[in-house]
C-alpha cells in the first residue's frame, strides 16, 4: 500500500472484499504491515482497531481497520496530511532507537475461521484492491492407519479427533502410547505395535484352550528344588572368621557339650559305682 498513490475515487479508505462469507462468531481478522525499507526493514507491525491523537500536529501512523462477514475496511492517513504515516515509530518511543516513518508498506489481511480451516489472504500491493485469493488448508484427517494385529476406535476425522488402538486377543502392546490425535490434517504417530504373547519363547496360539495354555505355563514355571542355588548353599558350611562368630560358635559347642554331660552324668556315676563294688568283691 502506498499512501501517496491511492485510488482517487477513495483516497483514504480501502474496501477489501472477502471471497467467502464468514461468521462473526467464529472468525478472526488481522491486518499486518511489513516495513520495506528503513531501520526496521522486514519487520511486521499490526494495524490498529482504532486510534486517537490529541493534537492535529502530532506525527502518527497506522492503518485502522474494521470488518464484516464479507469485507474489510482499511483507513489510512489522507495524502494531504504530511504528519500521517502508515508505520510511525518516533518521538520518545525507545529513546529514538530504530525510528520508522513509512508511507509505503506491504499489507497482509489474514482471516481465520474457527469453524473450518485457517486461511491467509494477502494483498499484492496494487493500487486497487481486488478480491483476495484465499489459501485454505483442510484440517480434516484421512482415515486412521491400521496397526497390524490391533483394533482401532476413532471418534471422527475432524481436527482434534482421537483414535485409540488396542491389541487383538493373543497379542500385547509394546508401548502405552496407544492414542493418536488429528492435528491440522494429519494424525500424530502412535509408538505402540502388537506382539504375540509368549512365555519362554513358546507362543500362545489363538485356537489353544485356556486349560492347555495354563498347563504349559505351569510346566515352564516348575523348577526342580535341587537345582536351585538355595538348595546348594544349604549343603555347604562356610567358615566364618569374625571374632563374634567364633565366640558364638564356641559358646554353642560348650552348651551342647554341657547338655550331653548332664544327660550322661547319671550313667557315668552308675558305671563308676559298679566298678568300685566289683573291686571290693574281688
Amino acid at each position: 500500500m502506498d499512501k501517496n498513490n491511492a485510488d482517487i475515487a477513495s483516497p483514504t479508505v480501502d474496501r477489501v472484499p472477502l471471497k467467502s462469507v464468514y461468521s462473526l462468531d467464529s472468525m478472526l481478522v488481522s491486518v499486518e504491515m511489513k516495513a520495506l525499507s528503513g531501520n526496521n526493514t522486514g519487520f511486521t507491525f499490526y494495524a490498529g482497531g482504532s486510534a486517537m491523537i490529541d493534537k492535529s500536529s502530532d506525527a502518527y501512523g497506522a492503518i485502522i481497520y474494521a470488518y464484516t462477514e464479507t469485507e474489510v475496511f482499511l483507513w489510512r492517513p489522507d495524502i494531504a496530511v504530511t504528519n500521517g504515516y502508515l508505520i510511525y515509530v518516533g518521538g520518545i518511543w525507545g529513546a529514538g532507537t530504530n525510528n520508522q516513518q513509512d508511507t509505503i508498506v506491504e499489507v497482509t489481511v489474514k482471516v481465520i475461521d474457527f469453524n473450518g480451516s485457517p486461511c491467509s489472504e494477502t494483498y499484492d500491493c496494487k493500487p486497487n484492491w481486488a478480491y483476495l485469493a484465499s489459501s485454505c488448508a483442510s484440517t480434516d484427517c484421512p482415515t486412521p492407519d491400521d496397526i497390524p494385529n490391533a483394533n482401532k476406535l476413532y471418534d471422527g476425522v475432524s481436527n482434534g479427533s482421537r483414535t485409540l488402538y488396542s491389541c487383538a486377543n493373543g497379542y500385547t502392546g509394546s508401548s502405552n502410547d496407544s492414542m493418536t490425535h488429528c492435528v491440522d490434517g494429519a494424525w500424530t504417530t502412535a509408538a505402540m505395535h502388537c506382539e504375540a504373547i509368549s512365555t519362554h519363547h513358546h507362543y500362545v496360539k489363538l485356537n489353544q484352550t485356556i486349560e492347555k495354555w495354563i498347563e504349559d505355563i505351569k510346566k515352564d514355571l516348575t523348577i526342580d528344588r535341587k537345582t536351585t542355588s538355595a538348595y546348594t548353599r544349604s549343603l555347604i558350611s562356610v567358615y566364618e572368621s569374625r571374632p563374634s562368630a567364633v565366640a558364638m560358635g564356641g559358646a554353642g559347642v560348650a552348651v551342647i557339650c554341657l547338655a550331653g554331660l548332664i544327660l550322661l552324668l547319671p550313667d557315668i556315676i552308675n558305671i563308676l559305682r559298679y566298678c568300685n563294688e566289683s573291686d571290693e568283691k574281688d
